[in-house]
């Protein structure tokens, strides 16, 4: 799991452009609340405007907006 405790050790800190989703594990997917809490990133900070939203679909979307941000690049591999 990706760790939670420190700002150093999220997912942006060690050198990804952007994380969303969990954290820990054991999330249900669709409260996105592990033990009474939520943990659900959209980057750095939880949020809780996706609850009552199964993650699959989420995920699917956030993933298609990425694809579609680097769609004009067709010789390199998605990174800046």
């Amino acid at each position: 799991h990706l760790g939670i405790n420190k700002l150093s050790v999220l997912p942006e800190s060690r050198g990804f452009d952007s994380h969303f989703g969990y954290l820990t594990g054991g999330e249900d997917h669709t409260s996105h609340i592990t033990s009474n809490a939520v943990d659900f990133f959209d980057g750095i900070k939880p949020t809780v405007s996706y609850q009552g939203v199964y993650s699959t679909p989420l995920f699917t979307e956030k993933a298609i907006n990425i694809i579609e941000q680097f769609g004009n690049k067709t010789s390199e591999p998605v990174e800046n």
